[in-house]
């Protein structure tokens, strides 16, 4: 029987030890361990409002999802449990069981209220919950019927503060963050662009040059500038063979990657913000506005994101989980918005309407001429992305046009990486029409 398999699990974990047994409702969970474990049986909503004075040093959570816990409400349970005890025994049902597609066993069980393992493992790294062992366990048919995860010395993540980020990722504390090698970091990363209306106009009637050309080209495009989103919509039905995004920066261009990802899977403008900030929208008359959203909410963004994340991006998509929110912005610490002061912080607004980027980037959201102006132009920009072979180079605009065979034909999309390599008075050149801010 599975509920005689979790048991003999639990008893090789607790290794004798008396225990807390935290369960949805009481009695529940393993009562035969009454005398022989000194078990305290208490609900959720118990433990959740207790001083946390219990005599044992051990806590078993009793299959709280798979019996309709909320998931906010469950990381709650056990972010508290990981601050009380030495030891965190978590049982849960496994979504991805053979067991529940068997609907008699299935009606009993809140399966689509259960998590996988890689989902536990997601929130775990998110939160500091350190994993010591962990086991199916079998069921009816499944072998993995069920999961029991073992947590111990737990180093939780406070969010509210931003001292694990500094100490993981070797930001400077209070100052600049001076990089000898500028844009190599995941610091130096723009979370938002800085093209703002003026320099887009001026470009439309190349745009529109190279949406009647007869001509296959390439599309060379910066990741630069929020990976040049704002012009893709208006080249939908240009004769593109392929499209190579490029930066010298691998961090930026694992996060374009996986911002491609977000809009592929998202169907509104509502729903790629909430994807991409991994907070809660609301839209009305007055446009879009960030929505007071707890950090269990925002993990649980992260997790149900995971499988558009790569190794890269989801360091940077985990830092956003700690950054302060506003009805209009994201408050950014230690990226590249101004110039990496952590001490102070940049702002990544909705949509801007001054040129204030020295300080402030943005995703221009409602504004003319933006990729996110609509729910149609941003639908276009997924057609765009849906419709064309996309590449990526992890190497700079010089770099690029020494690697690859670039046709007069072609269009690059720049940014404005020109801006700096006039700066710093290097000759160079650029074999094809390019659009640059």
């Amino acid at each position: 029987m599975p509920h005689i398999a979790c048991l003999e699990a639990v008893k090789k974990q607790l290794d004798g030890d008396d225990f807390v047994e935290i369960s949805y409702i009481t009695p529940f969970g393993f009562g035969e361990l009454d005398e022989s474990h000194h078990r305290i049986n208490v609900t959720v909503e118990e433990f959740l409002a207790s001083q946390g004075d219990y005599p044992h040093h051990v806590c078993v959570l009793h299959i709280l999802l798979g019996c309709g816990v909320p998931l906010v409400d469950f990381i709650d349970t056990v972010n508290k449990a990981c601050r009380l005890f030495k030891k965190v025994i978590v049982i849960e049902h496994n979504k991805g069981s053979d067991d529940w597609h068997t609907a008699g066993i299935k009606k009993d069980h809140c399966i689509d209220n259960c998590i996988h393992d890689e989902n536990f493992n997601t929130l775990a790294i998110v939160f500091g919950w350190n994993i010591k062992c962990f086991n199916f366990i079998k069921g009816a048919q499944c072998q993995k019927r069920n999961m029991i995860f073992c947590l111990e010395d737990n180093q939780l993540i406070d969010h509210g503060t931003f001292d694990w980020i500094f100490e993981e990722f070797g930001i400077e504390r209070n100052a600049y963050n001076d990089n000898p090698n500028p844009f190599t970091l995941m610091s130096d990363v723009y979370l938002g662009s800085a093209t703002s209306i003026q320099e887009f106009r001026k470009n439309l009637d190349t745009l529109k040059l190279y949406n009647n050309k007869p001509e296959k080209y390439t599309l060379y495009a910066s990741c630069g500038g929020f990976f040049s989103l704002e012009y893709l919509h208006y080249l939908k039905h240009s004769n593109i063979k392929r499209v190579i995004f490029f930066d010298c920066n691998k961090h930026t261009v694992a996060l374009c990657k996986t911002v491609l990802f977000l809009i592929k899977k998202s169907h509104s403008i509502h729903e790629f913000l909430e994807n991409y900030l991994l907070v809660n929208i609301s839209n009305d008359e007055n446009g879009y506005h960030i929505v007071d959203t707890s950090i269990q909410e925002r993990a649980i963004k992260y997790m149900n994101n995971t499988e558009t994340y790569n190794v890269l991006s989801q360091d940077i998509f985990r830092v956003m989980l700690s950054f302060d929110i506003q009805d209009d912005r994201m408050l950014t610490y230690g990226f590249r918005n101004i110039g990496h002061r952590t001490d102070t912080p940049g702002n990544l607004h909705l949509s801007l309407d001054v040129n204030v980027h020295t300080e402030s980037n943005k995703l221009g959201v409602g504004e003319e001429f933006s990729w996110i102006e609509s729910d149609d132009t941003f639908l276009a920009t997924k057609e765009f992305i849906n419709d064309h072979e996309i590449q990526f180079c992890e190497y700079g605009l010089q770099d690029i046009t020494n690697r690859h065979e670039i046709d007069s034909e072609d269009l690059m999309l720049t940014s404005n990486i020109i801006n700096f390599i006039v700066a710093n008075n290097i000759a160079f050149e650029i074999p094809c029409k390019y659009i640059t801010t």
